[in-house]
């Protein structure tokens, strides 16, 4: 993955202002919601559908597309995906 440190500055900005308080900040929650680091690879190509379209709406994931645009979930699933990075990284 390659991303611009300005874009994965923006999704850790929009993360912790929009995902942080269900998924913790550093997308590592636990217990109730997903540790996003976790996700199956096939979730990340799903990052729009899930978080603008609310394809997740039934098990409490709110569709967010009256506030963020497809651009700035682009960047959170770059924030997200150095999060997972980072996680293998230690293992």
């Amino acid at each position: 993955m390659t991303a611009s440190p300005e874009t994965i500055e923006a999704g850790s900005a929009l993360f912790a202002q929009w995902c942080g308080v269900c998924h913790r900040f550093g997308a590592a929650a636990g217990g109730a919601t997903s540790d996003l680091r976790y996700s199956h690879p096939s979730i990340y190509d799903k990052y729009r559908e899930i978080v603008l379209e609310g394809k997740y709406k039934g098990m409490g994931m709110p569709a967010l597309k009256a506030w963020l645009t497809a651009e700035e979930v682009d960047a959170i699933r770059t924030y997200v995906l150095t999060r997972r990075a980072a996680l293998a990284a230690k293992q």
